[in-house]
């Protein structure tokens, strides 16, 4: 039976049977990319194959590393389930792992560092804040008991700063994580032995903030009923309306998560309808209405170079200049390539406190949702 690698366990430990329905095609997206290019960039560096100031983090610093400590960049692993047993299958792979064997999960460590104190620490950069805490990802855990790490790390690296999220695991954590997978992998044989029977029902899948790349959501009977019951939504009369309102204020931790994936069925129709319009056009619309896909010209203004030019037509009142705390901590960092984290907090502190006694810092407030 093959089991799912590392990255996907936060998904099909929350719902294995969301490793047993069929998956769409996965696609590539900007932000894939960009993570791609941060973890290349990241290996080079600490691989020596780059200079420190070609990206714009120490992470050598970040992660404490010394001249004496062992480092592995994108470690991969093959934990047996049966014995519990450890491989490791090289460095660097591209996630290309060797054929797999059945009852085994594969995975890949971006960092391991094996300090010369004995600690080992596994580390996993992320390109934003707010990730699954590090007790939470089964990913981390998983990979933390294929490298009997002492401490796990996840590492947000968030613009030009970072946030590290870090957890300390013992043995007995480990022996947790291998329990948790024994029980999944069993779930998910008897998931395969019942699809043979017939489709999955609602019963067997299990909704969440994990669902949100999950490759089984056109086929996830849970997602199918959202979607009709979204449809009815949108159709519904003000008294079905009214009732609705009634349910969110009696279960509104229930409608928080349900809304999030109404919104995702959303999006993934407008993006059914796009692809669906660009070979067939035009939609007929049920009033007899036609929809069309057009490219609108949108067009902007380049202001260093308009800025003359509307200063000598007299329109100076159009002329605005911006700036960012990123783009002044930018800024600050070319101009001084060799200071020290220290140096770089206190100078920006002393910037932002000289901005803050001439009233430019502006402050304000946006709603937002903060889960945590």
């Amino acid at each position: 039976m093959n089991l799912p690698t590392a990255s996907s366990l936060p998904r099909v430990v929350a719902c294995p049977a969301s490793h047993v329905l069929p998956h769409a095609p996965s696609e590539d997206s900007p932000a894939a990319a960009a993570g791609r290019e941060r973890h290349a960039r990241i290996a080079d560096v600490l691989a020596g194959r780059a200079a420190r100031e070609s990206i714009p983090w120490d992470v050598r610093e970040i992660l404490g590393i010394t001249d004496g400590d062992a480092v592995a960049v994108e470690r991969a692993y093959r934990l047996r389930l049966d014995d519990g047993s450890v491989t490791v299958l090289g460095d660097e792979l591209g996630r290309a792992y060797p054929k797999r064997e059945p009852g085994a999960i594969d995975g890949t460590a971006d960092v391991v560092v094996r300090h010369a104190t004995g600690r080992t620490a596994l580390v996993d950069w992320k390109g934003r804040s707010g990730a699954q805490p590090v007790r939470e990802n089964w990913q981390l855990r998983t990979l933390a008991a294929m490298a009997r790490a002492n401490v796990v790390a996840i590492v947000a690296l968030d613009g030009e700063e970072f946030q590290i999220d870090a957890a300390a695991f013992t043995v007995a954590d480990h022996e947790k994580t291998l329990d948790v997978l024994r029980l999944t992998a069993r779930i998910i044989g008897a998931h395969r032995d019942r699809i043979t029977l017939g489709p999955l029902g609602v019963e067997h899948v299990h909704p969440g903030d994990h669902c949100r790349y999950c490759p089984a959501r056109p086929h996830c009977p849970a997602y199918g009923e959202e979607a009709r019951s979204l449809a009815t939504i949108a159709d519904a009369q003000p008294a079905t309306l009214d009732r609705l309102r009634a349910e969110i204020a009696a279960a509104p931790g229930d409608w928080y998560v349900r809304a999030g994936r109404m919104r995702e069925i959303t999006d993934a129709v407008w993006s059914m309808l796009d692809s669906h319009a660009r070979t067939v056009e035009p939609i007929t619309l049920p009033d007899g209405r036609t929809a069309r896909r057009v490219d609108e010209e949108r067009r902007s203004i380049d202001g260093c170079r308009a800025l003359p030019v509307l200063h000598d037509a007299g329109l100076d009142a159009a002329i605005t200049q911006e700036t960012s705390f990123a783009a002044i901590t930018r800024a600050w960092k070319a101009a001084h390539p060799t200071a020290n984290r220290g140096e770089h907090a206190h100078a920006l502190a002393a910037i932002e406190e000289s901005l803050a006694s001439v009233g430019a810092i502006k402050t304000g407030t946006r709603p937002a949702w903060r889960v945590k």
